[in-house]
């Protein structure tokens, strides 16, 4: 997960996942009832009192950092949660979803705080919005294991011989 990938290909999935982030939170925010247009990457939502605060999804938004954070706490619950190794892989091919659609949750989630507060989509607390999605991800990974875990049963190992009477005994 440490491996720099190159800058052209970067760039190019930065955008989509930029583009999926932005269109995902408007629909999100809009079916909330919270007022929301698009245009681009941007998000413009509209309070209560009808004052229209921007939401750019730059590309520190894009959710990279997030797949790759949400492809190690994957890979790390695939290696000491699961038995099988078809497990792992359907646990580790789970990862890039979940990263997707916590990350439309984190910019949903900036916008419903901007409405409150437009220093709440930037800086420390921008941060500990993205970190703080790393709880539920963990959960939705324990819950697939739990599913996996209940798809395929392990045979009991057979039963142990009785145990013999030692020769000589009372």
């Amino acid at each position: 997960f440490a491996v720099t990938i190159p800058e052209k290909v970067m760039n190019a999935i930065t955008y989509r996942l930029q583009d999926f982030a932005a269109a995902g939170a408007y629909v999100a925010l809009n079916v909330l009832g919270v007022s929301t247009d698009l245009a681009g990457n941007s998000l413009y939502v509209t309070d209560s009192a009808g004052v229209v605060r921007p939401l750019n999804v730059a590309e520190a938004c894009s959710g990279m950092r997030m797949l790759i954070a949400f492809m190690a706490l994957g890979a790390a619950v695939a290696l000491v949660a699961c038995r099988h190794w078809w497990q792992r892989v359907a646990l580790l091919m789970l990862a890039a979803p979940v990263a997707l659609l916590l990350n439309v949750a984190r910019v949903m989630a900036l916008g419903i705080a901007t409405l409150f507060n437009a220093d709440l989509a930037a800086g420390q607390a921008h941060t500990f919005i993205g970190t703080l999605l790393l709880v539920p991800g963990f959960g939705v990974y324990m819950a697939v294991v739990w599913a996996l875990n209940r798809c395929v049963r392990d045979e009991p190992p057979p039963p142990a011989p009785p145990a013999q009477r030692a020769e000589g005994g009372p």
